[in-house]
């Protein structure tokens, strides 16, 4: 009977331990929850075929309306001046028709330098999307990568209006690979309330940049990374207020670094094919600090 008395306080002692370790752990680290994609309620949207319909997706607000961009780099154009310069459309997300509409973007051919000319055809419009955080909405940008140019070419988009934007970086140095000349800026893109930071990751034979243009007093600059051949910097940009409300800072993704991949930060603003840097987001308060999370 004494031994029968022992077993059972040493059983009742050992899951009494267990029970405390496992209370400890629960009050000590927080839960998280996961969750499935919904994928039998689902909103499905449909492009034309062989468009790349879907590369790059945003979702935006205007007043009342909410929509999903939606770029498709390689769309025909409905001139046959112009072959597969690409498109974004809307698509409204309350509507019971789930019907896209293409967005007024990408009808202007302008010169832009001695030595620059924006060419439509083949110029990937869409690759890139980004969005002003406002009340009411804020303004679309859309820019091309525009390989075989050294101009990036911005699009300002309402849902029914747009207004073009030229950034001339440098003039004179179209030779393919040197400098700018085959940058492909704008194959990434971030806007805030006054800058439109961009990707350029063929800079310098594939070396890469990021670009950063003020729309209030109209100055492109370079942001400087140390980063060296060849690791595609500006294959991804983001930006926001990592460090303190006060201060904008950048990140730039150079996926090619060192065979390997790398994220860089910025604050100039205030192995093999790993590829770690190709994708950014930079919207998410992961911890619930008051300041927006990187996410690679």
């Amino acid at each position: 009977f004494h031994g029968r008395m022992c077993n059972l306080s040493s059983r009742t002692v050992f899951w009494g331990c267990v029970g405390f370790f496992f209370c400890l752990v629960l009050v000590l680290v927080c839960p998280a929850a996961a969750y499935n994609l919904d994928l039998e309620h689902s909103l499905v949207f449909k492009g034309p075929s062989s468009s790349m319909f879907g590369y790059s997706v945003l979702l935006h607000r205007h007043y009342s309306h909410k929509w999903l961009v939606v770029g498709a780099p390689v769309a025909n154009s409905s001139s046959s001046q112009v072959q597969s310069p690409g498109a974004v459309y809307r698509c409204s997300i309350t509507a019971e028709r789930r019907t896209c509409y293409p967005m007024p973007a990408g009808q202007y051919v302008t010169s832009c330098g001695k030595t620059c000319e924006a060419e439509s055809d083949h110029q990937w419009l869409g690759v890139s999307l980004s969005r002003q955080s406002s009340e009411n909405g804020g303004l679309i940008l859309v820019m091309p990568h525009l390989f075989h140019s050294c101009c990036p070419y911005c699009y300002y988009l309402l849902p029914f209006t747009s207004q073009h934007l030229f950034l001339s970086i440098t003039d004179h140095q179209r030779k393919f690979g040197e400098y700018y000349g085959s940058c492909q800026a704008g194959i990434s893109n971030v806007m805030t309330q006054d800058l439109i930071i961009m990707g350029a990751p063929g800079t310098s034979y594939w070396t890469g940049s990021v670009l950063a243009y003020n729309t209030s007093s109209g100055t492109l600059v370079n942001i400087a990374l140390t980063i060296t051949f060849p690791g595609a910097s500006g294959y991804a940009v983001g930006a926001g207020h990592f460090l303190s409300p006060s201060s904008m800072e950048v990140v730039g993704g150079a996926p090619q670094f060192s065979q390997k991949g790398k994220r860089i930060s910025g604050s100039s603003l205030g192995h093999d094919l790993r590829m770690f840097g190709q994708s950014l987001n930079s919207g998410i308060d992961i911890d619930d600090n008051g300041y927006k999370g990187k996410r690679t």
